[in-house]
This record gives structure tokens, sequence and C-alpha cells, in this order.
């Protein structure tokens, strides 16, 4: 078996203020999926309906579709220095991640 994947990030920042900066960013994900180089992996699918058919299907990709290609996340931070002094305390870093 065998995946490719990969990622990238942008990002910016910009000082609105002396005491404020703005910086956003973009990350994307990619992969390729579990591929097996000689046809021989196995999925079971279901219908339409969400039966769960009795013949598994054999090929490349145990998936039967990649659906991890284009996995976008936007990245926002705001720093605000109120009181000037260059200083700013610890606050814990949050993460948003947009489907």
């Amino acid at each position: 078996m065998e995946e490719l994947f990969g990622a990238w990030y942008v990002e910016d920042s910009i000082k609105v203020r002396h005491n404020l900066t703005l910086e956003a960013g973009l990350r994307h994900e990619f992969t390729t999926g579990w591929n097996e180089a000689n046809g021989r992996a196995a999925n079971y699918v279901t219908d339409a309906q969400g039966i769960l058919q009795t013949t598994p299907m054999v090929g490349n990709s145990v998936y039967t579709g990649n659906n991890a290609i284009r996995l976008f996340s936007p990245r926002v931070g705001l720093a605000w220095d109120v009181f000037g002094t260059g200083r700013l305390p610890s606050v814990p870093d949050m993460e948003f991640i947009i489907p």
C-alpha cells in the first residue's frame, strides 16, 4: 500500500496600528488515499439505499472516491498590545477548521 500526501501554508501579517497586528493564513492539505500497486485492494460498498453489497469492490484503492483533495483551512490571528509595552501575555492558540 502506498499513500502520497502533502500540505502547504501561506500567511501574512499586517500591522493595523502601532499596537494591533492582524494575521491571516490559509492551509491546504491533500492526499491520494491508500493505493495498492497490483490492484489487490478490496472494500465493501453500499447501494443507493445504504445496503451493504455482498461482492467487494476490488481495485487499486480501498476508497470508492478520494474526498481528501481540497482540504482548505483558513487561519486568522489578532495581536493587541493593550498597554503599548511590546509585551503580550500568553494566550491559548485556537484553530478553526471550516469544511
